[in-house]
């Protein structure tokens, strides 16, 4: 229900607004007053106001500056019996949207207020879709945990830099490509391309041509002239990902286009100016690359103006079942399938599995299940059997051998209740803490507290 507010220092005025527009099923709020109307505006979320130019001592202009300060999007319509057009001129340039004079008739009020609603929705609707359009591919940048949200922290920051390089780094599958889409997206160079190269997939003797372009008959088979990749993202942002894999005469050319800002084709006697913002990613060590001479240390410096390091996802505690959600909502959709929702034990064996393809592997299990099951819930069994039968690894510490099956159960079970018991200890029963200090999701820890009955009192702020 829309609210309106009227803004009259005359009682019989507000009545009859109020009772005109009640009628067509508004919610409708008085102020005699400014103070009145600029408390109300405060306090609630009002769609409309109905503005009375002259109230009494003060003026209504000068009142409807405060109330678009307080609330740009306000709509404002300007009510008078003393209108003219200088009047009306000056309330349009600070921004109402409508100007009548007293006395109008009810059926002119209910079509002026009908429009400005409708035009208060739009202007929502598209508010709405230029955030989703800005946000783009950050919408998928799911997860809580406060490793990941420091990396949205960067995200965010770094956008409003546009020329700043940036280099990702980070285990295969923790979605390096859909945070550098995520800064692009959010810049403002959201407009212009975004071109993603694979550093490693092109051959070596391609991968020159293809970033920086080359003349015509540069080399055998260049019957044409073609532009580079770098070329094409002129104005918007060049992914290069797998930058470790770059082979070293590229990488001083890099350098160069880093250094200058511009490129020259293969083949090419002059350079050319490029705009853009280079984003690197790769997954390999740069600094042990260089110590090894495969990686310019130059260029890494160049490279790391801003770094970004993606945490895998079995230190993203409680973003599991998160992105598990995510994409089972999508392939469910995608696929005609009916799904509604992950078991508890499901989101347990999910939450236990170190994940070592990281998000891209959680991704594929999730699509695969959802293409050979109907739903509604993703069950353990459907899940791989090296999810449901994790294979179990060797313990550091030195146990008496041997053991039977039932002795060695029975030991480690024993261990685990003192590790898990000596955590909640140090953290003075901070469930959430002592989780984090065990490296395990807080629902697991839960669990085993159930399993071994350790019932401790939680402590304040931590559960």
């Amino acid at each position: 229900m829309e609210t309106i507010l009227i803004v009259d220092d005359e009682a019989f005025i507000r009545e009859n607004v109020q009772r005109i527009l009640q009628e067509d099923g508004y919610r409708v709020l008085e102020a005699a007053d400014g103070r009145q109307a600029l408390d109300i505006l405060a306090a609630e979320e009002v769609d409309l106001t109905l503005l009375d130019l002259n109230l009494g001592p003060e003026q209504g202009l000068t009142l409807l500056s405060a109330m678009k300060e307080l609330n740009p999007e306000l709509l404002v319509i300007i009510i008078t019996g003393y209108g003219s057009v200088e009047s009306a001129v000056e309330a349009l340039q600070r921004g109402a949207y409508h100007y009548m004079k007293k006395p109008f008739k009810a059926d002119a009020l209910r079509v002026i207020v009908k429009l400005a609603l409708q035009t208060q929705e739009l202007r929502r609707e598209v508010r709405s879709l230029r955030r989703s359009s800005e946000l783009g591919e950050q919408t998928r940048l799911l997860g809580s945990s406060p490793p990941f949200l420091k990396v949205l922290d960067l995200v965010r920051e770094v956008s409003r830099i546009p020329s700043a390089t940036v280099l990702i780094t980070g285990e295969s599958g923790t979605g390096k490509e859909l945070v550098a889409r995520a800064i692009h997206t959010l810049s403002d160079r959201r407009d212009h391309p975004f071109v993603a190269i694979n550093c490693a997939s092109i051959p070596a003797e391609l991968i020159e041509s293809e970033l920086f372009g080359h003349e015509r008959g540069a080399f055998t088979g260049a019957a044409i002239r073609k532009n580079g990749l770098f070329e094409e993202a002129s104005g918007g942002t060049i992914f290069l990902d797998e930058i470790g894999d770059m082979q070293a005469t590229l990488q001083a050319k890099l350098l160069r286009v880093l250094e200058e800002r511009s490129v020259r084709r293969v083949g090419g006697n002059r350079d050319l100016p490029v705009d853009i913002r280079v984003i690197a990613a790769t997954n390999r060590d740069l600094e042990e690359r260089i110590r090894a001479g495969s990686f310019r240390q130059d260029l890494y410096y160049r490279l790391n103006v801003v770094p970004i390091h993606l945490p895998p996802l079995r230190e993203r505690h409680g973003d599991i079942g998160l992105l598990a959600k995510f994409f089972l909502d999508g392939f469910s959709r995608a696929f005609g399938k009916s799904f509604q929702g992950i078991t508890p034990a499901a989101l347990q064996l999910l939450e236990d599995y170190p994940w070592p393809g990281n998000v891209r592997e959680l991704k594929n299990i999730i699509e695969r299940i959802t293409i050979m099951s109907q739903g509604p819930l993703l069950a353990p069994e459907q899940l791989p059997a090296d999810l449901r039968h994790p294979s179990p690894a060797a313990s550091e510490t030195a146990l008496p051998l041997p053991l039977d099956a039932q002795g060695l159960e029975q030991t480690l079970a024993t261990v685990e209740q003192q590790l898990v018991t000596q955590a909640l200890t140090a953290t003075n029963g901070n469930v959430l803490q002592a989780a984090t200090l065990l490296k395990i999701p807080r629902g697991t820890l839960r669990y085993k507290m159930e399993k071994y009955g350790l019932n401790l009192p939680p402590s304040p702020g931590g559960n």
